[in-house]
């Protein structure tokens, strides 16, 4: 029999599904959640606002970035002057931190 339990991850789901054989456990593996790149988008925001003195029009991630501490992933940044430049993310801990640099 397959049983399906839901967590907490991206979008507040993640699927574990765990196989049990004849009442015992035969394997149990958790799915890695994905990074809910909204809340990054939005923060990268404001601190290029911060940091520049202008909004960017836009920030975009990749939706496909698991959550893992050391996971490193790129964003296109495109700045109000219509620019664009690309942002070096890396994650600091499973809990979504992370730091970034915006790329000359």
């Amino acid at each position: 029999m397959l049983e399906y339990y839901t967590v907490l991850g991206k979008h507040n789901t993640m699927l574990i599904a765990c196989s049990f054989a004849i009442g015992t456990l035969a394997a149990c593996s958790p799915t890695v959640p994905l990074l809910d790149e909204g809340p990054v988008e939005d923060s990268m925001t404001r601190q290029i606002m911060r940091d520049i003195g202008d909004r960017p029009r836009s920030v975009t991630c990749p939706e496909d970035v698991t959550q893992e501490q050391d996971e490193e992933f790129e964003c296109t940044v495109k700045l109000a002057d219509g620019s664009e430049r690309k942002a070096s993310v890396t994650l600091t801990d499973g809990d979504g931190h992370f730091r970034f640099e915006l790329k000359r």
